[in-house]
């Protein structure tokens, strides 16, 4: 076994500036390929029958009684080891650390859907390629694979949420609780109106807190914690929604729906034949898109129906997600703006950020003042933060298969350890 170094707290405690980007990355990769060999213990005391030596019944008695591990932790670990015997190419690749342990045991969750098994093992390879690309992205891939690699049980999921949506407000010592569930459809509205007053009440205390402190306004001195401002933003909906007239025309939607042209066809016919959705293959899997510009799978009938009864606007995207060209424009604002989101998501790009708001602003990757053009293909969406740091010489830009790359001043990536 290689033989993994681990500094001590006193060696840690005298690292600094790349020093700790460096140590970071290397526990991070002694993580991964420590849980492949933990796992490949387990595997071996399972085959050989080990724990039948104490009397144990199975292999997780035997896992808990010698680690002391959370009875959770260890059936995590004996999921994700009986996917790995199906799934060589995952494990190869977390015993060479080149994904995550939590990649890992996304993918296995993947796995033990016995609806989907067979997918995920037909399409080994690929989910590697999708794990060594970020876990933001393997997360929206499951999602999808499971959505599309199981139709029916997506559709009795979808119907099943909405058939047993509820709703409660009580009070219970001096405090009133709210407590709801519903589909996807509502789900999606209640999400995004919600994002939205909560970004109005940040905005409001900012806007108090720089005419207050000017410039050295900063998070720590607004009025206002999140959790309170998340309740205020309930309450004014609530309020907005008692004050409107009896008979007031609802506002146009709020949420954008995102499908491809073969999904919503595939949809109709079934509404008309009643044919059951055909399962996806690993070879088209990964073209299949039903969701909200969030990212929250949907049913493709309830795309359908709303496009019937509401407005719909048609977005061509090509094989890496990018929405084609919009038109030029100097800001990114309207269907520029709205192109990039239903692109790529509001979640701005910088490695480790991934703020989802729409205070995020459409970011050049190209700079207009150095030519670069208003269209969707060169803009991806950053937080001002992040934004910002472009005026200290980072860059970003999206490779051939649809991924963003941030770049430091020097060249490299910040998802490689400094320099210095």
């Amino acid at each position: 076994m290689d033989r993994i170094e681990v500094p001590t707290t006193a060696e840690v405690t005298g690292l600094s500036g790349a020093d700790l980007d460096r140590a970071l990355v290397e526990l991070e990769s002694a993580r991964r390929r420590l849980e492949a060999a933990y796992l490949a213990v387990v595997d071996r005391a399972d085959a050989t029958k080990r724990f039948d030596h104490d009397g144990h019944a199975s292999v997780r008695g035997w896992a808990l009684a010698l680690t002391d591990a959370s009875p959770a932790e260890t059936q995590r670990r004996l999921q994700t080891m009986r996917a790995l015997r199906d799934l060589p190419s995952v494990a190869a690749a977390l015993a060479a650390g080149t994904i995550g342990v939590e990649h890992a045991r996304d993918i296995a969750r993947l796995h033990a859907n016995p609806r989907v098994r067979e997918l995920a093992v037909e399409g080994d390879d690929v989910l590697v390629d999708h794990a060594r690309r970020g876990y933001a992205r393997l997360s929206e891939v499951l999602q999808r694979w499971v959505q599309f690699g199981d139709p029916g049980g997506a559709e009795r999921r979808h119907d099943r949420a909405h058939r047993d949506r509820d709703a409660h407000v009580f009070e219970r010592d001096g405090v009133v609780h709210l407590r709801a569930r519903c589909g996807t459809v509502q789900g999606a509205t209640v999400l995004e109106a919600f994002a939205r007053q909560c970004d109005a009440e940040f905005l409001a205390d900012w806007d108090t807190a720089r005419h207050l402190h000017g410039d050295d306004a900063h998070p720590g001195l607004l009025e206002r914690t999140d959790a309170q401002r998340r309740m205020d933003a309930l309450l004014h909906m609530v309020e907005r929604a008692l004050s409107a007239p009896p008979g007031a025309t609802p506002p146009e939607p709020v949420v954008d729906y995102v499908i491809t042209a073969a999904e919503y066809d595939a949809a109709l016919v079934q509404m008309r034949t009643g044919a059951r959705p055909p399962a996806a293959t690993v070879d088209d899997i990964d073209t299949r898109r039903c969701e909200t510009s969030t990212g929250l799978p949907i049913s493709a009938r309830d795309v359908v129906i709303a496009s019937l009864v509401g407005t719909i606007r048609r977005v061509v995207v090509d094989d890496t997600g990018r929405v084609i060209d919009l038109g030029r424009r100097r800001r990114f604002t309207g269907a520029s703006r709205d192109a990039v989101l239903l692109g790529d998501g509001r979640r701005c790009i910088w490695p480790g950020c991934g703020r989802d708001t729409h205070r995020n602003q459409i970011d050049h990757t190209h700079e207009h003042a150095h030519g670069g053009r208003t269209r969707p293909d060169n803009g991806g969406p950053a937080c001002g933060r992040h934004n910002r740091l472009k005026s200290r010489g980072y860059s970003a830009h999206r490779d051939a298969h649809g991924i963003w790359h941030i770049l430091r001043p020097d060249g490299t990536e910040p998802t490689d350890p400094a320099a210095a």
